[in-house]
């Protein structure tokens, strides 16, 4: 090999590795509505570069729902490769929209996060309805996802970072290939 075709195939190596999608939440996916007193999965599809280990936080910026803010550890030490974790339960918490999860390094670092979901106050098992004479059942609260805000949809989602970093990425290396090859040929 050259020394020009060896340059060029280092850009694009470069740029291949550096573009390797790592770490992926998929479920909760958007739209779900979790059970504050069930058992809820949350999943991800993760590479053999990632680490070891993983914690999963939960978090909330919703100022209606918390005005400052809110986020929990659920657990640390999860490993990577399991691509799963059951949240047995969901301490203070409490029926809302905007949550999120978020994975994270052992350094504190977020290494992916989900899209919104709301949680429900009640148990989808135990939900109870109460009737009274000459009244309608009543039903307990049943939250529900609105549509993406512009914000979300004008690609203000966390979750839309990674992808724009790929596709920047893979334009400016395809950029460097270029500008790289175009001086090797002269």
């Amino acid at each position: 090999m050259n020394r020009k075709g060896f340059y060029l195939f280092l850009v694009w190596t470069t740029c291949f590795f550096n573009n390797a999608v790592t770490l992926t939440v998929t479920e909760p996916s958007s739209g779900i509505t979790w059970n504050l007193h069930s058992s809820n999965v949350v999943e991800w599809q993760s590479v053999s570069t990632d680490p070891e280990s993983v914690e999963i936080r939960i978090v909330n910026n919703n100022p209606a729902a918390f005005g400052t803010g809110f986020s929990k550890k659920i657990k640390d030490g999860i490993n990577t490769a399991a691509n799963k974790y059951t949240i047995d339960s969901l301490p203070g918490c409490k029926a809302a929209k905007g949550y999120q999860i978020n994975i994270m390094s052992t350094a504190g670092t977020i290494l992916a996060q989900s899209a919104q979901f709301a949680i429900n106050g009640t148990s989808s098992t135990n939900a109870t309805t109460t009737s009274r004479i000459n009244t309608p059942n009543v039903a307990g609260p049943n939250l529900s996802v609105s549509a993406p805000t512009a914000a979300a949809s004008s690609g203000a989602n966390v979750l839309k970072l990674p992808e724009k970093i790929v596709s920047g990425a893979a334009i400016s290396c395809l950029c460097i290939s270029i500008a790289v090859g175009s001086l090797l040929i002269n």
